[in-house]
């Protein structure tokens, strides 16, 4: 029983061998398939990576090639640019962008503001590159206009001192035209800011031996005798000067300690100022003067000198605030106020009880003299011209009055015919 017993027992284990064998065996089936799809894949990954090492290497060759040609390229301009465009014509071109220096003046009227572009235009052109920056910085016409607006803080006026200097030493010795226009400057600013801002007037009035074109513009608390000195130097180049204060100069009354303005300006042709006493006071600064405007309070003998210090003087612009002090001041019988160049004559409010009264020491104009003479008040023009310029009529000289329709001022004013 224990023979049959156990040989059924390894019948039976024999056949779960048998089943678990053939289990094995589809595994291993399963796995040789697995093992050549993967085996597969890795052939076509191998050669997708070959194919990806190809493509970069490709990539890389052409990076250098275009690399290796933009060197290129930018060291053959370097070394053409030079021969094939001219110092000389690059200067030229960079003056035309910057502009030239002009007139303030377009017939009567003054351009009296600040220009933006001229002002900036040199430092635009040194930033383009090294060499604009080598040819900007050695043309010193290009850094000939100045130019402050008002400032509005402390770290303003640091900032236009810096511009200030940097212009000056670039400018070297060229002629400056110089325009500060602090109109908008109120009084609150200019008390918070007037230690910053004193330095820098002075800094630009250093350079008044260079002064070529001038326009400046302070407001009333700027416009003291510390400031104004400034005007008191030798101005060699100055050729144009306009000076003006904010406010109407009603209460700026001229002082007979006042200093001598303007005391060296040969070349000084055309002058605007308003409320501010910076008239010339040396023949040497207005004998090649032919057009001046003046709105000012200032005494008869002191209009009346320097008129006389005018040979070749075209155009007069007289406005007088307040009547002028006459003070029993008789002209010297040699003194006769002459005129010989003078062309048009715009009076306005005073001025013409001034030339009334002393037109017996007027001298007319040349025969063929044209005089135009505009104002406010026909009636007091009419007096003018009748007293100044009556000889005209009568030898068919032409004189023209032109009127500029205002209030009656001078309600005082004879009538006197119209000259025409």
């Amino acid at each position: 029983m224990d023979l049959v017993s156990s040989a059924s027992n390894n019948a039976r284990l024999a056949t779960i061998y048998d089943g678990l064998a053939a289990q094995l065996d589809d595994s291993a089936a399963i796995l040789r398939y697995d093992l050549e799809v993967a085996e597969a894949a890795l052939v076509r990954a191998r050669d997708k990576v070959n194919e990806i090492r190809r493509n970069l290497e490709d990539v890389k060759r052409r990076q250098e090639d275009l690399r290796a040609s933009s060197v290129s390229l930018r060291a053959s301009q370097r070394l053409t640019l030079p021969r094939t465009f001219p110092v000389e014509l690059l200067c030229a071109v960079f003056q035309a962008f910057v502009g030239e220096a002009t007139s303030l003046w377009d017939g009567w009227d003054a351009k009296c503001d600040i220009d933006k572009h001229r002002r900036t235009a040199p430092f635009i052109l040194a930033a383009v590159c090294r060499r604009w920056r080598a040819v900007t910085l050695a043309t010193p016409s290009l850094w000939y206009y100045i130019a402050l607006p008002p400032p509005t803080s402390v770290l303003d006026c640091h900032t236009s001192m810096y511009y200030v200097d940097t212009v000056l030493a670039r400018s070297r010795t060229s002629p400056l035209e110089i325009a500060v226009d602090w109109e908008h400057l109120t009084d609150a600013q200019w008390t918070e800011l007037r230690d910053d801002t004193q330095p820098l007037l002075r800094r630009v009035a250093d350079a008044a031996s260079r002064w070529r074109i001038v326009f400046v513009l302070l407001p009333n608390l700027a416009a003291t005798r510390e400031n104004l000195d400034d005007f008191r130097r030798v101005m060699p180049m100055l050729e144009e000067l306009v000076v003006c204060r904010e406010d109407d100069d009603s209460n700026n009354l001229w002082e007979p300690e006042f200093p001598v303005y303007l005391p060296f300006c040969p070349k000084l042709r055309r002058m605007r100022t308003d409320g501010c006493h910076i008239v010339p006071t040396s023949r040497h600064s207005s004998a090649v003067l032919v057009h001046l405007e003046l709105e000012i309070i200032l005494p008869v003998h002191v209009i009346w000198e320097l008129l006389q210090s005018l040979p070749v003087l075209e155009t007069l612009s007289l406005d007088l605030p307040l009547s002028p002090d006459m003070n029993g001041w008789i002209a010297p019988v040699l003194q006769k106020l002459h005129l010989p160049a003078l062309r048009a004559l715009d009076i306005h409010r005073w001025a013409d009880v001034l030339l009334m009264k002393r037109a017996k020491h007027a001298v007319a104009p040349s025969k063929r003299a044209k005089i135009t003479i505009i104002g406010e008040d026909e009636d007091g023009m009419g007096v003018v011209a009748s007293k100044v310029y009556g000889p005209l009529a009568a030898e068919a000289r032409v004189v023209k009055i032109a009127i500029d329709l205002g209030p009656l001022r001078h309600p005082f004013a004879t009538a006197a015919p119209r000259v025409v």
